[in-house]
């Protein structure tokens, strides 16, 4: 085992004091002074509970199942369009806003993310 230079452990024992009087001061005297300094009544809330305010969702996700691969193109199309009122009717109930939306906008949405569209 290489012998440490006497300079440098003097160093470093140094860095190792001054970081341990820092923590002493700075973070346990609070501390232990806060815990026993601790008032018996109602005490006022922390200044970052009282200024919390909770986000509204914007988004919920919706779960959408896989299509059958069908017999036919015609049977792979009615899976994807059938799901597709699914996914609509599923996004109709969970909007939280409620607005009124324009004439089938869930389901052009829908359908736009079924077959690959925005």
């Amino acid at each position: 085992m290489p012998e440490v230079d006497p300079q440098r452990k003097k160093q470093l024992q140094e860095v190792i004091d001054r970081m341990s009087k820092g923590f002493d001061e700075n973070m346990l005297d609070p501390l232990l002074e806060q815990i026993y300094n601790e008032p018996d009544g109602e005490s006022e809330p922390l200044p970052s509970e009282s200024k919390v305010k909770y986000k509204q969702k914007k988004f919920q996700v919706i779960k959408v199942a896989a299509t059958a691969q069908g017999d036919s193109l015609a049977g792979f199309l009615g899976g994807k369009v059938k799901e597709s009122f699914n996914m609509a009717a599923d996004a109709r109930r969970k909007d939280p806003n409620k607005i009124k939306k324009g004439n089938a906008y869930y389901l052009k949405k829908a359908l736009g993310f079924q077959f690959g569209g925005d």
